[in-house]
């Protein structure tokens, strides 16, 4: 009986929160103007505690039509379903609707109470009786208890009391631990000496005081210090249960109604989303492109329907949608949303998220609709296939993986298409095409770039791999290594890749080397070297510096790779001479310069170049050899 929330439901003056008060002790009426006019505007919170000291929290929602916005954000986490409806009145048009709206958020067990017996005859209460049971054939409360109640029998609420604590004893318990704790905020007020406080109905996991959450949209982070459930303060706290929420890191003007609290800091907003809408049976028609008010979580945005299939959606239909929305929202896959009319506002539907941050495509894509029907109805490993291959196309980091599925067999996924490479899971057919894209891209790319080895990284990620993070792409990078690429440093190339020159080619290359030949340590700038607008010249030039034939410097410079390894054999030479410890530090520019017979510039561009590489080290006006 841990983690229960139940909630009233009914027409306006039908009795709940009298109902609740007199099974609870307390009144949920709280606000001014509702014990002036006598009906629950906001949402009421209240407990019922059982001769063993557990707290049961209820949920006490508003019944007048104008305020069903607030009675969607009370229903959201409610377990069990208290309906109410008086015996004078009977079923009325907000009965059917509160009744529609527990379904449509996924309520499934429940009671009927029939209040106002002592101002009705037996015959009339009979006849409320059979209606009812007539009126629910077929839904979650066909077989649900049904408990007259009247003001002037007190002993009524002690049986009531008695058959709601038998029917919780065998509550069916609703968690999902699969994800990080959640909370969609209903109320935010300031407590003095405490300051900001919230309150919710724990949707996932657990929370405990110290925590740090994330509040959505601000992303602004904020730390739990301290947790009260029904009035008492606890440590920790489990889904499922109401809570209020003292928060430091915020002030309590930065936080509204509609706003979300959550354990994970990553979680990205969206105005598109993906859903399987069930239209009610009282709604004569809805059109493709209709304008839709949107309730889900505590917030209500105005949006756009898009119908998949067909043109409309018929009383009682079902069928994929597309929701677009005027503003950015956070809402997770299988969560569950309402939508009504604008004008007036009546709940016509409800929804089940499929998609959370959607893409925007055509009515008629029918692959896309097939990969919603799999969010729908697919089994568990066709689930976890299809939220991998959406993730990056077909690539997730296994830990987050395990958030969103917590039981997962990974062998089973293997099976099934899925490579494990260090803490990632990959489609196969992913790494296949990813395969054939980079070997497409090399091969093009040798076309018009014949004298090159092949792209660098940077290139092919901005390229092809956008959408991947460094370390994704490395991973990436390293798998399709083993067979058709090869990897040189910060170069990617077709493997078996051999560059071959043409006479013509070969005989510039020569004349180039016999150049910076001829200089010997005196640098030559790229300039003097080329004729001018050549572009063939600079395509050998370039071939040659990347075949490390030719050794860049700095200022445009450029030596011939031998003679900058002979300059790096004489400085050790230089060092490992007997006597040389006994007369110096180390050598100066103007040593090195003779050592090599060059210009004092070319040297220096030398030993700096040696610097960068760990060859040499400057102190002072001396380079000392560092290997």
């Amino acid at each position: 009986m841990e983690n229960i929330v139940i909630g009233t439901a009914g027409h306006i003056d039908h009795g709940k929160t009298t109902i609740v008060e007199r099974i609870t002790g307390i009144n949920t009426d709280v606000l001014p103007e509702e014990k002036r006019r006598g009906i629950t505007i906001n949402i009421g919170f209240s407990y019922l505690q059982d001769d063993k000291g557990r707290k049961i929290g209820i949920i006490d929602v508003p019944g007048h039509e104008k305020f069903i916005k607030n009675m969607v954000a009370g229903a959201n986490g409610i377990q069990y379903l208290m309906m109410i409806i008086a015996c004078d009145d009977g079923i009325m048009q907000q009965t059917k609707e509160h009744f529609n709206i527990c379904q449509l958020l996924g309520i499934k067990q429940g009671m009927i109470v029939l209040t106002k017996a002592d101002i009705c005859s037996k015959e009339r209460v009979e006849a409320v009786k059979e209606s009812v049971k007539e009126y629910f054939k077929g839904s979650f409360l066909e077989k649900a208890p049904i408990v007259i109640t009247s003001l002037e029998d007190s002993e009524s609420y002690i049986r009531l009391k008695e058959v709601l604590m038998s029917e919780l004893d065998r509550l069916e318990k609703q968690k999902d631990n699969r994800r990080e704790f959640r909370l969609a905020v209903d109320r935010v007020f300031p407590v003095k000496g405490f300051g900001a406080v919230v309150t919710g109905t724990a949707l996932n996991n657990e929370i405990s005081s110290g925590d740090f959450l994330m509040l959505y949209p601000q992303r602004k982070k904020v730390k739990v210090k301290r947790i009260e459930n029904h009035g008492e303060e606890v440590k920790k706290l489990q889904a499922g249960n109401r809570c209020a929420l003292n928060l430091t890191g915020v002030e309590v003007t930065e936080i509204s109604r509609g706003n979300l609290l959550s354990k994970s800091f990553d979680l990205e907003t969206t105005k598109v989303i993906d859903g399987y809408l069930t239209l009610l049976k009282e709604c004569k028609r809805l059109k493709n492109n209709s304008q839709i008010r949107v309730d889900i979580g505590t917030r209500e945005i105005i949006g756009k329907i898009k119908i998949f299939e067909k043109n409309e959606l018929k009383g009682g239909d079902s069928g994929f949608v597309q929701i677009e929305l005027n503003e950015e929202i956070i809402v997770m896959e299988d969560d569950l949303g309402l939508i009504r009319t604008i004008s007036p506002m009546m709940t016509i539907g409800g929804f089940r998220v499929l998609k959370s941050r959607a893409e925007k495509v055509k009515r008629g894509n029918q692959e896309y609709i097939e990969r919603l029907r799999v969010r729908l109805t697919g089994d568990d490993i066709e689930q976890m296939k299809l939220y991998i291959s959406d993730e990056n196309s077909g690539i997730v980091e296994k830990d987050r993986f395990k958030e969103r599925f917590r039981l997962f067999d990974i062998e089973k996924l293997k099976q099934k298409g899925v490579i494990e490479l260090e803490n990632l899971l990959i489609m196969e057919d992913y790494l296949v095409k990813s395969e054939k894209r980079v070997t497409d891209l090399l091969e093009n790319y040798y076309k018009e770039n014949s004298l090159k080895q092949g792209i660098s990284k940077a290139e092919l990620k901005n390229k092809l791999f956008k959408e991947l993070s460094l370390k994704e792409f490395n991973v990436i990078l390293e798998y399709l290594s083993k067979d058709k690429i090869e990897l040189r440093e910060d170069k990617i190339s077709l493997k078996g890749y051999n560059i071959k020159l043409t006479k013509e080619q070969k005989k510039i290359k020569d004349e180039i080397l016999i150049k910076l030949k001829d200089a010997g340590f005196n640098l030559k700038r790229k300039d003097d070297i080329l004729p001018k607008s050549n572009r063939e010249y600079e395509a050998i030039f370039d071939y040659l510096v990347e075949r490390e034939l030719i050794i860049y410097l700095k200022e445009e410079s450029y030596i011939l790779s031998g003679f900058f390894k002979e300059a790096i054999k004489l400085i050790e030479s230089y060092f490992n001479t007997s006597n040389h410890f006994e007369k110096k530090d180390g050598i100066k520019l103007g040593e090195f310069r003779d050592l090599i017979g060059s210009s004092r510039k070319s040297s220096l561009l030398i030993l700096e170049k040696m610097d960068s590489m760990g060859i040499t080290e400057k102190k002072d006006e001396y380079r000392i050899l560092r290997r």
